[in-house]
């Protein structure tokens, strides 16, 4: 060991022939190598080994590789140091360093005896298109399967994948010197996925509420037109009524005027007194709203008197609870003037 370190110590410095690492990788190399160093004799194994491989990647040397060795054998990583002082000796083969490339190898076929192996075996039946195998996360490829490899002692995570099959995990423990062997089993078919819905259809186009119609529970059929009567009768009355009003203010109209007459001149209608002009102005303005009223209820009158005449007609059916149809007489309205000495109107009759 002291003689290993020695030469190490003489060594390490030095970087591979062919390396282009920059200063500043080379800078921070050396650090990383002093600060494992220092690990390494604190046999702090695991913080030793990081900082000697960021060392190797940032700046690669003989020297490294000797160190970084030891502290994967040190800390029970037999097949790590084996590797890696196999290639400490092939570089310093490279860089024609004979002294430290004896010690690589000499280091490397103790190893070998205290070795801990393992077998991955993918028997035919299991073999399928696009199967692949990790150990660890690293692909373990075909030309492997069945061969011996050399690993670190403990727990390997084993992962099988394949296309249309359900993925398969497993972890082998080895021992230090064992020699294991580990049978991929038949992967399981993964389920079938689904079939896509279909798109779901648009909902039909909701219907516009019809309009309630206060005749459809009363259980008599509206289509004899007796609703359209009903309101030509109303309309018809509100006619009659405006007729009415303008009949007043007319009279009202004429009263007026005959009393401003009294209170003017006879030989000149445009001169009179106060109350002669206030009951002048009443009469226009009675005048006006007996023309309004007369206008309004001609119009109501007459829409009465379509609506009504318009509506379908004969005998309007009832229903029965027992859904039979009991015939009814339909209504009747009957409009005619009326004229008497003084007076003039419309008589309204009918039968409902």
């Amino acid at each position: 060991m002291r003689l290993l370190l020695g030469v190490l110590a003489l060594g390490c410095l030095s970087a591979s022939a062919g390396a282009q690492s920059t200063a500043a990788d080379k800078a921070a190399a050396e650090a990383l190598f002093d600060k494992g160093k220092k690990q390494l004799k604190n046999k702090d194994f695991d913080e030793a080994c990081r900082s000697l491989e960021e060392s190797q990647r940032l700046d690669p040397g003989v020297g490294t590789l000797l160190y970084l060795a030891e502290c994967y054998e040190q800390s029970g990583k037999t097949a790590s140091a084996w590797a890696t002082f196999r290639e400490a000796a092939a570089l310093a083969t490279t860089a024609k360093d004979t002294k430290r490339e004896k010690i690589a190898r000499g280091r490397a076929e103790r190893l070998e005896a205290k070795l801990a192996k393992l077998v991955i075996e993918v028997p035919e039946s299991v073999r399928v298109e696009g199967i692949q195998v990790t150990r660890d996360g690293d692909e373990v490829g075909s030309a492997l399967w069945g061969t011996s490899i050399p690993v670190d002692p403990g727990a390997h995570a084993i992962t099988v994948t394949a296309p249309g099959k359900l993925e398969y995990k497993s972890t082998v423990d080895v021992p230090a010197n064992g020699n294991i062997t580990f049978a991929v089993p038949p992967l399981q078919d993964a389920p079938e996925a689904p079939a896509p819905e279909p798109p779901a259809a648009a909902p039909p186009p909701t219907p516009a509420p019809t309009p309630a119609d206060p005749m459809a529970d009363s259980g008599v059929d509206t289509a004899d037109g007796s609703g359209q009567r009903t309101l030509g009768i109303v309309v018809g009355v509100v006619g009659l009524l405006g007729i009415g009003a303008g009949s007043f203010f007319g009279l009202q109209a004429s009263s007026k005027s005959s009393e401003a007459d009294d209170n003017c001149r006879g030989s000149d209608p445009t001169q009179c007194n106060q109350k002669g002009v206030d009951l002048g102005q009443e009469a226009e303005d009675a005048a006006t709203l007996s023309t309004i009223a007369f206008g309004v209820g001609a119009l109501a009158l007459a829409g009465g008197i379509v609506l009504y005449a318009t509506a379908p007609s004969g005998e309007a059916t009832a229903r029965s609870k027992g859904g039979r149809r009991v015939a009814r007489r339909g209504s009747e309205l009957r409009v005619a003037p009326a004229v008497s000495p003084g007076h003039a109107g419309v008589f309204l009759g009918g039968r409902f």
